[in-house]
């Protein structure tokens, strides 16, 4: 069987899954965190792909939602949890940095980011935000350093 054509005048529906997707951009981009390599790998992985589990995935579009939502201490103390179980996962400590960086805590904004760019060194969100880190501490050689 072929797929249904739509009629001209008829609206576009997308499917449950896709809708959840969407949603999660929408969020994502009133966050200011669409731009993240790290978030297209999340909407972009299906089951079966290399990486994480289900429930990582998972776990991580929740701390990206909090995020959203600016329920930072929330967001941290779960990424904190995560990354003490996975501590090579480069997207938890990207988060958690930019939970960091959201609420002030540069320094400890600064040590995640590292932890990201350590592990996914073409990450550009995470040089990106560790920039304006390193911009916010007055530290504007490393800044530049940081963004070139």
């Amino acid at each position: 069987m072929g797929k249904k054509k739509r009629r001209t005048g008829e609206p576009l529906v997308a499917p449950p899954r896709r809708r959840r997707r969407i949603r999660l951009l929408l969020i994502l981009l009133g966050a200011g965190l669409l731009a993240a390599p790290a978030v297209w790998n999340l909407l972009s992985r299906r089951r079966g792909d290399a990486g994480l589990s289900g429930s990582g995935r998972q776990f991580l579009q929740q701390a990206a939602g909090l995020i959203a939502r600016r329920d930072y201490p929330r967001a941290q103390a779960e990424l904190r949890a995560w990354i003490e179980v996975h501590p090579d996962d480069a997207e938890a400590h990207f988060y958690l940095g930019v939970a960091h960086l959201e609420t002030g805590n540069l320094e400890e904004a600064l040590q995640h980011l590292q932890a990201s760019i350590d592990r996914q060194p073409l990450a550009m969100e995470a040089h990106w935000k560790k920039g304006t880190a390193l911009t916010r501490l007055g530290r504007f050689p490393e800044a530049r350093a940081a963004l070139d």
